[in-house]
């Protein structure tokens, strides 16, 4: 579906996703902390990550490298870029 789509948009382009995504969507618009590459999320300090209860506390949950799907809603952003 989503995936497929995008990237055929992107071969038509003769880009990647991730790239075609930043140079017609996010630097236009000035988000410059929003990517699709898991990359960028990965390398990020203050990432959000999901936790779940074990054992009656919270542990960070494993972290799925989501590249693969990025167009299907792999993007990671900040608050900031958000807002635009």
């Amino acid at each position: 579906g989503l995936t497929s789509g995008a990237e055929a948009v992107a071969a038509n382009a003769g880009k990647s996703w991730e790239d075609l995504a930043a140079e017609t969507l996010f630097r236009p618009l000035g988000m410059n902390a929003t990517s699709y590459q898991f990359s960028d999320y990965d390398s990020r300090p203050d990432r959000a990550v999901g936790h779940i209860h074990v054992d009656g506390r919270y542990e960070p949950r494993y972290v799925r490298n989501a590249q693969p799907q990025s167009p299907a809603g792999g993007v990671s952003s900040s608050v900031n870029d958000m807002t635009r």
